[in-house]
């Protein structure tokens, strides 16, 4: 019974809130050109994140293949867009075209505190969370990573082994 209550009562809201517009042909197209753009701003923003993160790496002297630390909290003259202003950041970006497979190694949570990181595509999609809220729970994890292109067996000798669509890749730890 309270299945089809809520089911009703879902139906009542869709059908009530319907009301019937008419757009002309110009108002038409100028709303998908404004949600094309607000589009292109979502999809993009993964891509330009990265990009502004790596820069900043390079300007503190960080190369690809090298994990830098952030030994401050980040402020207003880091341009990057999803960083957080209380927190402490190791990062790594990785070619993996020019090097090949990256491994990653996070040390197990102590006493004395653990690391949370993530190892990402060039898109900032998630290819796996490690620490505390990560899949080794803190006990320490080992990941890989190698281009989806790269021929021949990759021995799986970690914990974790990611084949990226991308050959760009990052890391970021939080301490």
């Amino acid at each position: 019974m309270t299945r089809f209550s809520i089911a009703l009562l879902a139906l009542m809201f869709a059908v009530g809130s319907a009301e019937a517009q008419s757009y002309s042909p110009e108002e038409l197209a100028r709303r998908a050109q404004e949600r094309r753009a607000v589009e292109a701003v979502v999809w993009g923003m993964p891509a330009v994140n990265t990009e502004l993160m790596f820069d900043e790496m390079v300007k503190a002297g960080g190369k690809p293949g090298q994990v830098i630390y952030w030994g401050k909290p980040l402020d207003w003259h880091n341009q990057t867009l999803t960083l957080n202003p209380d927190t402490l950041y190791f990062m790594g970006f990785y070619d993996l075209k020019a090097s090949g497979p990256m491994v990653v190694e996070i040390p197990p949570a102590g006493d004395d505190g653990s690391l949370n990181g993530n190892f990402v595509t060039l898109w900032q999609t998630a290819l796996e969370d490690a620490g505390l809220l990560g899949v080794d729970k803190g006990k320490g994890s080992s990941s890989s990573s190698r281009p989806r292109a790269l021929p021949g067996q990759f021995r799986r000798a970690w914990r974790s082994s990611h084949r990226t669509p991308t050959a760009a890749t990052s890391s970021s730890a939080r301490a």
